[in-house]
């Protein structure tokens, strides 16, 4: 006998009561499982249940915010959430029950990254902080890495003022062992155009990122979801992609909260950037709490489970809609990020590339020549005779076939240009300036830094190396991920340049 049970009882639903469960793939719709609308009876029980719904005079939202239910029908059961569709006295209670993914959908839209309960992690003082920050910096595993970026290169008269956080240096001339600039020092930043004096604090400037498994971790577990497969966690590549922030002073106060360096996005904006970036899916069961997360190409390559051809009660209606092709992008906003044209194939037409680690903008291979290093483009300037930056590789994926329409996916992400900082590391230019939570600018105008508040930090992924996994250029990020597959098939000119002399 069906039953519906929530938190305040059992529905009455009549004697001819049943319910149709319209089951949705995750990978096709945002939308998840969820019943066809059913109406119940408007008894005193119905109207208790459910916040007397059919009354214009009531003083509360009819459904409250635990609205669990679960569908019981038999050895059926399964757990999921209450909607109210409509109400009234004679007409009945129409509802619908989403299960699973659906739940999660409504609750990912209001909830951001950095309001979540999150980790704290105390040090005894600023100072242990700091060396524990250096052993991660030098390859210790945890749930972040830290490497040198720029988040700032303003400049006055000629001269560039970078602002940095985690600036990197050797322990000692030629060593392999790295600190990170942590001391209580004085600094010269461009404050309203001015070139001014700032006195730092110890840990200022110092900040980790925290890799993408681990958020995802965080983020299921803040519904009460367990992450049992999950390919950010298993795949070694993936392992290293990090979210980047600019939290200018997380460290100062000898504590770590997970949550200052989480960026400005709603988790529904973080999923959809990994699904556009990575086709990351994600499939939860309300009745075991749990969470399986995999990618597009590994369901698509997957053996099958399980053979159910013996369990079909009928056979499957296959409704065929409009092709369409997809299209990926992301955005650009930082300076050096956007590309001089849409497409790679407009931006490429047939020409020979010559691929190099870092370029020589002296030297001339040949006329379209590609630093790997950095993922930019630099064109020969014949007049000039020197190499010129031409675009960055963040193109978007479109291959405008003829007579088929777009399927446009556009990732919430910023793209982040890289390039060498002036001490020659590989550095992210994540342009977005310093968020300031526990110190102020202090100037002879003003008496605090009026305008931190409004500094944002954007969505953006880099992959991170430590010192161990990169010889050359230990903390950088490689390839713009997203066109990895296309920068390989390009025509490539055999050089006759030395390595060695690339890379001096």
């Amino acid at each position: 006998m069906l039953k519906i049970k929530t938190n305040k009882g059992y529905l009455d639903l009549g004697g001819d009561f049943t319910v149709q469960i319209d089951e949705k793939s995750p990978i096709m719709n945002d939308r998840g499982s969820q019943t066809v609308p059913v109406t119940v009876p408007c008894t005193n029980n119905n109207a208790l249940i459910t916040g007397f719904a059919h009354r214009l005079d009531m003083a509360m939202k009819p459904i409250d915010k635990d609205a669990t239910c679960t569908v019981l029908d038999g050895v059926y059961k399964r757990t999921g959430k209450l909607n109210i569709v409509s109400a009234g006295k004679k007409e009945g209670i129409t509802l619908n029950i989403g299960f699973d993914n659906s739940e999660a959908y409504s609750a990912w839209k209001a909830k951001k990254l950095n309001s979540m309960e999150l980790p704290v992690k105390e040090y005894s003082d600023i100072f242990d902080l700091l060396e524990h920050l250096d052993e991660v910096l030098n390859g210790e595993k945890e749930d972040y890495s830290i490497f040198q970026i720029v988040t700032a290169n303003e400049a006055k008269d000629g001269v560039y003022y970078p602002k940095y956080l985690n600036f990197i240096h050797p322990l000692s001339e030629g060593s392999r062992i790295y600190r990170l600039r942590s001391d209580e020092r004085t600094e010269t930043h461009l404050i309203d155009g001015t070139p001014t004096q700032v006195k730092l604090p110890n840990g200022y400037g110092i900040t980790p990122f925290l890799y993408v498994w681990r958020v995802l971790e965080l983020v299921f577990s803040e519904f009460g979801y367990t992450v049992t497969e999950n390919p950010f966690k298993t795949d070694k590549q993936l392992y290293n992609l990090v979210i980047l922030n600019n939290a200018a002073d997380c460290c100062v106060k000898g504590k770590l909260a997970y949550a200052d360096l989480m960026p400005d996005c709603t988790v529904e904006e973080f999923l959809n950037a990994l699904y556009v970036r990575f086709g990351l899916v994600y499939n939860i069961s309300s009745d075991t709490k749990t969470a399986t997360l995999r990618l597009l190409k590994d369901i698509i390559e997957a053996e099958p489970g399980l053979d159910l051809s013996r369990s079909l009660t009928d056979e499957p209606l296959i409704t065929y809609e409009t092709a369409r092709q997809m299209k990926l992008s992301a955005k650009t906003s930082f300076t050096g990020a956007a590309p001089s044209v849409e497409r790679f194939e407009d931006y490429l037409k047939d020409q020979k590339v010559a691929r190099l680690a870092k370029v020589d903008i002296t030297e001339r291979v040949i006329h379209l020549n590609y630093e790997e290093t950095t993922g930019r483009w630099f064109k020969w300037d014949e007049d000039n005779k020197r190499l010129t930056y031409s675009s960055s590789s963040f193109f978007s994926w479109d291959r405008k076939t003829d007579n088929i329409e777009d399927n446009e996916l556009t990732s919430d992400d910023e793209c982040v240009p890289m390039d060498f900082a002036p001490n020659d590391i590989l550095s992210p230019q994540y342009l977005a300036d310093y968020v300031h939570r526990y110190t102020y600018l202090k100037t002879s105008s003003n008496n605090d830094d009026e305008d931190s508040e409004k500094v944002e930090t954007p969505l953006s992924f880099v992959f991170a190396f430590t010192s161990s996994q990169n010889s050359k250029y230990p903390f950088g990020s490689v390839l713009p991920y997203t066109y990895n597959r296309q920068i390989k098939k390009f025509p490539t000119e055999k050089q006759n340049v030395s390595l060695k002399h690339i890379l001096t």
